[in-house]
């Protein structure tokens, strides 16, 4: 589908535009505008296009719902059309919101004196890898009109140029993005299972950083032991004695079995959230370098990811699951310090439409510091994990269900006058009874959840 953007008269001084292509006709009705950092550019968004794809027509990754728009640009002075250039905002599928076109100009990234402009991520599904986003010439002097960019960390050394990193699966390099020619130049290409990361710019030198064992599993993924200082003027290096480096990263993935009926919601120390919320139907991006992804390459067990990549806060943060259906679910939450060193905690257990389960994450990044993970629960919530355990077969007989559920409604009854080690006593009554039926007629699985959430309630009483 070729499209073209034209003007169609001035009235009060904004042009109006008119868009042609060959299919079908736009909408040009629903336009948004918009001002460049400098005032010197006027950006329009022009939806033309709203693709929903009910969850039962789903065929390939690219059936998801999103909104294209044409983006032109415009010289403010003289009302002078630049560039054109269309744009799709893939908001996934059902219970997902498209996003608004004034916070899609927020994430566009323009160069120091605007010489061009970068888009932001489209999010199509795809392989493994740095998201390819465009790049918009906005100066005739450039010999270039269109390009791609392609990188996880950037930095700008002058106007026109930068250098970042960017990773393809296992393979990790640095590249420079030149904006003289449009063209991304590498600098430290992947050489699997060696890669390399871009640690700083200082004085026109690159610190880059060798990875090495980059296609093995996150934690074991080993400091850069070599260093190299890259010239950016006289493109040599040098290697070097690696800079201490802070390794601190938050990971959390989670999933239900070959389908995606759960979400995460991680809040930190401060209350700021990542991730999505079933309750108000709505996605959050508020937590500093945090981000929340769909891993659909896994195609046995597909993946939520939620991580926060530099410099998590020191604190307390609570990760809340949330259920869309009746399903056996995990979460693994990996927390690396400082120095690098990791601890890895994994939980198993059942969710239920319209289910919270809540994750206490006590998160230290200082050296020598530990971190820890819990499940928070009470008698209300261990009371529906039985029942749920005994739908999904993780407890085999229906007299034994009875039974746990007896035990710990007696617990309850004390905490609620205050006799507290009566329901301790009680409390012991009921692991006593999950430890006689492993094996039998509870599942190791479920044996492990009962005895952590009794021993969470005996601590906390």
């Amino acid at each position: 589908m070729r499209l073209k953007l034209t003007t169609n008269g001035i009235i009060a001084g904004i042009p109006i535009f008119l868009i042609t292509f060959s299919v079908v006709s736009a909408n040009t009705t629903i336009q948004h505008r918009f001002l460049s950092p400098s005032g010197k550019y006027e950006v329009v968004f022009t939806e033309y296009k709203h693709c929903k794809f009910p969850i039962q027509n789903i065929r390939s990754i690219d059936d998801v719902n999103h909104v294209v728009y044409l983006i032109g640009f415009f010289k403010k002075e003289g009302n002078i059309f630049l560039a054109e250039e269309t744009f799709s905002d893939v908001y996934g599928w059902k219970k997902y919101n498209p996003t608004s076109p004034e916070l899609l100009f927020k994430k566009m990234v323009w160069s120091p004196k605007e010489d061009f402009v970068i888009l932001p991520e489209e999010e199509w599904g795809g392989y493994p890898r740095t998201p390819v986003k465009k790049v918009v010439a906005l100066t005739p002097e450039l010999p270039w009109r269109k390009s791609g960019f392609a990188f996880d960390e950037f930095i700008w050394i002058d106007n026109l140029r930068g250098i970042g990193d960017y990773h393809f699966d296992c393979d990790f390099g640095v590249s420079l993005f030149d904006g003289k020619s449009g063209k991304t130049v590498p600098t430290k290409e992947s050489a699997s299972p060696l890669g390399y990361n871009l640690i700083s710019v200082k004085n026109n030198k690159a610190l880059i950083g060798q990875v090495i064992n980059n296609c093995g599993p996150l934690e074991e993924m080993e400091k850069p032991p070599i260093c190299f200082e890259y010239d950016l003027i006289t493109q040599e290096e040098e290697r070097i004695q690696c800079p201490h480096y802070d390794y601190s990263r938050i990971e959390i993935s989670g999933g239900s079995g070959n389908t995606f009926l759960i979400e995460l919601l991680l809040f930190d120390p401060q209350g700021r959230r990542t991730g999505a919320d079933l309750i108000t139907n709505e996605s959050y991006f508020d937590i500093p370098n945090a981000g929340y992804t769909r891993d659909e390459e896994e195609e046995i067990n597909p993946r939520k990811i939620l991580q926060i990549d530099n410099k998590p806060l020191i604190g307390i943060y609570s990760l809340k699951v949330m259920g869309k259906a009746l399903t056996p679910y995990w979460v693994r939450i990996y927390l690396k310090d400082a120095d690098g060193k990791s601890s890895v905690f994994v939980f198993e257990s059942v969710m239920a439409p319209d289910m919270i389960s809540e994750y206490r994450i006590n998160y230290d990044s200082t050296p020598g510091k530990s971190s820890s993970v819990t499940r928070v629960t009470t008698t209300q919530s261990t009371k529906q994990d039985i029942k749920l355990f005994y739908d999904v077969g993780w407890i085999t007989n229906s007299e034994v269900v009875k039974s746990l559920l007896s035990k710990l409604d007696a617990a309850e009854n004390s905490i609620k006058r205050g006799q507290k080690q009566t329901a301790k006593n009680q409390l012991n009554v009921f692991i006593n009874e999950v430890n006689a039926q492993k094996g039998k007629h509870i599942k190791d699985k479920a044996v492990k959840i009962f005895l952590e959430d009794a021993q969470y309630i005996m601590d906390n009483l």
